[in-house]
């Protein structure tokens, strides 16, 4: 087996957070993954998948539209508007998603006619003024930092933030609609289904909604509140903060928070938890944990379902091909066999790569025709036909 340091190494020992985020909590099966998202620097480590660069165009509709005041149409138009000027936060310097490629991504199959969940709020409910919900101490709304957490009620409308000092939770809803009897309506989008083939709520959907009910029980304990959420379905799935439901989100609540004991400090190769899940983690280009899990998987007998589908080795053959310098490449893996990379973006890795160039690709495509793994992984279709193949939001890292 190659000996392969990993492209990026974070300094330890990791300080257990002092506050969480609802969207990496509500999901942490790993605390490394939680600890590396709070480290400056390491954010941005992988780019975004093409259904997170949706999901922040979704948001900036969110921002920029008012429920009560658009049509359907001008919120149609105002999407189109968007995508057409690329008007989102450009978070993937090294992503292949440019020029024509982002409007080529948005328009693949339907997914631009069925979001149909931009104009969910009914123009009957009642939005109350801002006055009618604040901040437990009267202070301006604003995103609540680690070291300050104060108590911070949301407010109806969109981008809202809430946070809770006891709980050491703050996120950002969707959604917020509420009334002065003290009802609650908090609704989630998802740019995927948020219903799973039996018809039940998506595990990941139903935490993040029930640790933000959770979190504004604590701060108003007597309202009621119902939770929403809008996917691919274009319907909305709702499910009440019953006493059933609370028993729920505590209990995910307190398993999380297990994870994390206060004062302490984390280990990157002892506390980390390697397990299929890791295939999608971002932060997974500087975890040896998972660096040496992947390569026990590529050297098993047996090929798996949860095999990661990223690969790295060094570099043995490179073969041009038409406008790609990089067109084939050969590589030993980590688990010492051959492997072939297809037509390396040349807007990515701009050099030709040589012989004995050590190479880390994440998030890369596979050859599904290919047996066994590794597979042929590629980078980029040059075919136009077959564009939506491309590993559109890929990192890749290599040293001579």
């Amino acid at each position: 087996m190659i000996e392969l340091k990993t492209p990026h190494q974070f300094p330890e020992p990791l300080i257990t957070p002092s506050s969480f985020d609802i969207s990496t909590f509500s999901t942490a099966i790993c605390p490394i993954r939680v600890v590396l998202a709070k480290q400056a620097g390491v954010r941005k480590l992988l780019p975004d998948s093409v259904a997170q660069e949706r999901g922040t165009v979704v948001h900036k509709v969110l921002e920029l539209c008012n429920a009560r005041s658009l049509t359907v149409e001008e919120r149609r138009d105002l999407l189109d508007e968007i995508i057409d000027r690329r008007d989102y936060p450009s978070r993937n310097p090294n992503s292949v998603m440019v020029g024509e490629r982002f409007e080529d991504f948005f328009g693949l199959s339907d997914w631009n006619n069925r979001v149909t969940w931009i104009p969910v709020i009914d123009a009957n409910e009642a939005i109350p003024p801002k006055q009618l919900v604040s901040a437990s101490d009267g202070r301006q709304f604003r995103q609540p930092g680690d070291t300050d957490l104060a108590d911070q009620k949301p407010v109806p409308g969109s981008e809202v933030w809430i946070a809770s000092n006891r709980l050491k939770l703050r996120g950002k809803i969707d959604q917020v609609v509420a009334n002065s009897a003290g009802s609650w309506k908090l609704i989630e989008y998802k740019t995927h289904n948020v219903l799973n083939a039996d018809g039940s709520m998506r595990e990941s959907t139903k935490a993040q909604l029930l640790l933000y009910a959770l979190m504004v029980h604590e701060l108003c304990p007597t309202d009621v509140i119902e939770l929403v959420a809008y996917g691919r379905e274009s319907r909305p799935v709702a499910f009440e903060f019953d006493e059933n439901a609370k028993k729920e989100a505590v209990d995910l609540y307190e398993g999380q928070i297990a994870l994390f004991p206060d004062n302490s400090t984390l280990d990157i190769q002892a506390d980390a938890k390697p397990s299929s899940a890791c295939r999608f983690c971002p932060y997974r280009p500087g975890c040896p944990a998972y660096h040496d899990w992947a390569q026990e998987c590529w050297s098993g007998n047996e090929v798996a379902n949860g095999c990661p589908k990223d690969t790295w080795g060094i570099v043995t053959e490179v073969t041009p091909e038409e406008d790609y310098p990089n067109g084939f490449v050969y590589l030993e893996d980590g688990a010492g066999r051959e492997v072939q990379l297809k037509f390396l973006h040349p807007e990515v890795v701009r050099e030709p790569l040589t012989a004995g160039t050590k190479i880390w690709c994440y998030s890369m495509k596979t050859d599904m025709k290919s047996e066994g793994h590794p597979r042929s992984f590629f980078h980029h279709r040059p075919d136009p036909r077959k564009a939506h193949e491309s590993a559109v939001a890929s990192r890749i890292y290599f040293v001579a």
